[in-house]
């Protein structure tokens, strides 16, 4: 543009950032004679920085004027704004375009809710690993739902003894998912297990929860194991105690294999307790026989216990 004797050349006139750059330069350039006074205005973008926003160029003077922009304060998506360097030889706009990709992390557990049918979590919506009382493993998964790359990690020295987590980061595209796995060690004290895990990524951070139920060992304890009634004695009694881990509960159902044993009472159950014997949760059973039905060899029978295990305060 010539106004008089001078003369504005600004170039170039639009500035492409792209995906990744964050400074452009432009350079003003008085190709007339005379002096070429020129200045730009300060940017109302936050994101836009011009420097310097004046000067002078003599005649076959350039001026460079470095652009600058700062992705962490702008939008996802194409930005586009224009400035205006302006002189006593003309106006001349410039056109910045940026390209701004974000990622962004959602994390969701491999574990599904049996009522819903959609991955597990909690009330908060914070995904929830639930392994309950056998499995040994279960996964969850990371996934990018924006652009741009996302790069998350697991900090593994945080973890308890109890699990590990394989991997522990990954780098995402657009639209890409990872499944990580976490394997518990069941060989621990009887009761639950839970702990929270911080997925650490340039998205921001997003936490799931890791929890497990540890269901304590039974030792079906009996004293004594034979009972012998002789010739003329028709009653006796057994003890039977839950000789297992502190706190779990064993629950007993007692059967007899002849129609002239007889036992009091059928069902019972015993705490564990951490003392040891013969200081347990003894249950006595009162044995009795019918000796009308035995002919006079005698007769030999047996008991038989079904058991099962629960957690003492657990359910």
């Amino acid at each position: 543009m010539t106004v008089g004797d001078t003369q504005l050349v600004v170039t170039p006139t639009t500035l492409n950032f792209g995906t990744g750059f964050t400074t452009r330069l432009i350079s003003i350039t008085n190709t007339g004679v005379g002096t070429v006074n020129w200045t730009i205005p300060a940017p109302a973008e936050p994101w836009l920085t011009i420097s310097p926003l004046s000067g002078s160029a003599a005649t076959g003077e350039v001026d460079a004027v470095l652009v600058e922009i700062d992705r962490s304060l702008l939008p996802a998506g194409t930005i586009s704004t224009t400035f205006n360097v302006n002189s006593n030889a003309g106006n001349v706009p410039v056109t910045v375009n940026a390209v701004v990709l974000i990622p962004v992390i959602e994390v969701e557990s491999g574990v599904i809710d049996t009522q819903t049918g959609l991955p597990l979590t909690n009330s908060n919506g914070q995904p929830i690993v639930e392994l309950g009382a056998t499995a040994a493993s279960a996964t969850f998964i990371v996934r990018n739902a924006g652009n741009g790359n996302l790069n998350w990690n697991i900090d593994a020295a945080a973890f308890p003894e109890w699990f590990t987590i394989t991997p522990v980061s990954g780098s995402l595209a657009e639209g890409a998912e990872q499944t990580a796995t976490v394997t518990v060690d069941r060989n621990r004290s009887a009761g639950p297990y839970a702990q929270t895990v911080t997925i650490q990524s340039n998205a921001g951070n997003r936490n799931i929860e890791v929890s497990m139920q540890v269901v304590g060992k039974i030792i079906i304890g009996v004293e004594p194991t034979t009972l012998n009634l002789g010739l003329f004695e028709n009653v006796t009694s057994f003890s039977v105690a839950n000789y297992g881990d502190p706190d779990t509960i064993l629950n007993f159902q007692i059967t007899s294999d002849r129609d002239w044993l007889f036992h009091n009472p059928e069902t019972g159950f015993s705490i564990g307790l951490p003392t040891p014997v013969p200081f347990k949760d003894y249950k006595t059973i009162d044995v009795a026989i019918d000796r009308s039905q035995l002919d006079g060899s005698g007769g030999t029978g047996s008991f038989f216990m079904l058991a099962f295990v629960t957690l003492a305060g657990y359910g």
